[in-house]
C-alpha cells in the first residue's frame, strides 16, 4: 500500500467512526442478521432438514441492503454535505479517494458481518431443535456472508460515486439488489441467469460451495463499476 493510499484510508477510518449515522448504519447489520435468524427459528418457518444457519443468513437481505446503503453514503454523503471538496483537495489523486473508501467500506462491513453471522450461528445452536434442523457448517457460510456484504458495500461506493446524490444513491443500490428478484421471474430463462448473478443469490447459496463463483462474479462487476466511477470522478467537478 502506497503512502498516499495509507493516508487516504486513515482519513476514511476517522470519518466512519466520527459520524454517528455511519456507526448507527453499521449497527443495523448485526441487529438485522441475528434478528432475522432468531425470527426464522422461533416461528418454526424451517422445513425439516433445512439448515438453520443457511436459512438465517440466506434471508438476511435487509442486512445486505444496509451494507449497500452504507457504502453509497460514504461517497454520496460527502457530496450532499459539501465535504467532498476538502477531501479532494487533501487527496489530489482522485482515484485514491474512491479506492480508500472502497477498502474501508469492504473491510468494515465484512468484519461487522462476520460478527453478525457468528451471532446468527450461536442463536441457532442455542435456540433450535438441531435434531429436526441441523445447524449447518460454518464454512463457507460465515466467511461467505462477510464477503457478500463487504462486496455489496464496495458496490455501494461505486454507485455513490456515480450518482452523488445521497437519496438517489441509496435508491439505486436498493434497485440493483432487489431488481433481479422482482424482474427475473418475468424474463424466463434469461431471468434465471439474472437472478443467479445477483448479490442476493450469493446469500442464498451460502450453505454450499456454490456461493463462491457467484461471489466472485459479484466482486468482479463491483470492481468494474468502481473503475467506471473513478473515471467519472476524474472527469467531473466536485
Amino acid at each position: 500500500m502506497t503512502a498516499g493510499l495509507r493516508r487516504a484510508v486513515a482519513a476514511e477510518w476517522v470519518k466512519v467512526y466520527s459520524v454517528r449515522s455511519a456507526v448507527a448504519t453499521l449497527a443495523m447489520v448485526p441487529l438485522l442478521t441475528v434478528g432475522i435468524a432468531v425470527l426464522v427459528i422461533v416461528t418454526g418457518s424451517l422445513p425439516p432438514g433445512e439448515t438453520i444457519l443457511a436459512a438465517g443468513l440466506g434471508n438476511a437481505v435487509p442486512a445486505q441492503l444496509v451494507a449497500g446503503a452504507f457504502g453509497a453514503m460514504l461517497v454520496a454523503g460527502e457530496y450532499g454535505s459539501g465535504t467532498i471538496r476538502p477531501t479532494l483537495a487533501a487527496v489530489p489523486r482522485r482515484y485514491l479517494v474512491l479506492t480508500a473508501k472502497a477498502l474501508v467500506a469492504f473491510l468494515t462491513v465484512a468484519v461487522v458481518a462476520l460478527v453478525a453471522a457468528g451471532g446468527a450461528y450461536l442463536s441457532g445452536v442455542l435456540m433450535a431443535d438441531t435434531a429436526r434442523n441441523p445447524v449447518g457448517g460454518v464454512l463457507p457460510a460465515l466467511p461467505g456472508f462477510a464477503v457478500a456484504l463487504g462486496t455489496v458495500a464496495m458496490l455501494g461506493v461505486a454507485v455513490g460515486g456515480l450518482v452523488r446524490h445521497p437519496g438517489a444513491a441509496v435508491t439505486a443500490v436498493t434497485a440493483i439488489l432487489l431488481g433481479p428478484l422482482l424482474i427475473g421471474p418475468l424474463l424466463g430463462d434469461a431471468g434465471s441467469g439474472l437472478i443467479d448473478a445477483s448479490p442476493t443469490a450469493g446469500l442464498q447459496k451460502l450453505a454450499d460451495s456454490g456461493a463462491w463463483p457467484t461471489l466472485a462474479l459479484i466482486t468482479g462487476y463491483s470492481l468494474a463499476l468502481l473503475a467506471v466511477a473513478t473515471v467519472a470522478l476524474h472527469r467531473r467537478d466536485a
